[in-house]
């Protein structure tokens, strides 16, 4: 009986897996934009302006239940230098609205030195 109500007062709900995520690449060393970066799944422009699409899931929930958290990782290359990466993490951030966005630090990259 209890397990029914339960089912019975839980809904499905959209949750975010992850946000727009928006942001920029320099150079490190001459602080001009890097165009063709790729950060995640995406490409950086002529402005190094690079915007990660969101992503979303359904889950089916009951009230009183927190919004899972997010977790960001993406790998950021672009040739002739040293990779590098986006880490960011939101405790419950599964619960944000949709077209919700990140704006990230600017990423500055290093050139390799061979």
């Amino acid at each position: 009986m209890f397990l029914a109500f339960l089912l019975l007062s839980g809904c499905l709900v959209s949750r975010t897996a992850r946000p727009i995520i928006k942001g920029y690449v320099y150079d490190a060393e001459t602080k001009t934009p890097l165009r063709g970066c790729m950060v995640g799944n995406t490409f950086s422009d002529n402005r190094g302006y690079y915007e990660m699409k969101e992503k979303r899931y359904l889950q089916f929930t009951t009230p009183g239940t927190e919004a899972p958290p997010v977790m960001l990782r993406e790998r950021v290359i672009m040739e002739g230098y040293q990779p590098d990466s986006l880490f960011s993490l939101h405790l419950n951030g599964g619960g944000m609205p949709k077209g919700a966005a990140w704006m990230m630090d600017t990423i500055f990259m290093k050139k390799e030195r061979h």
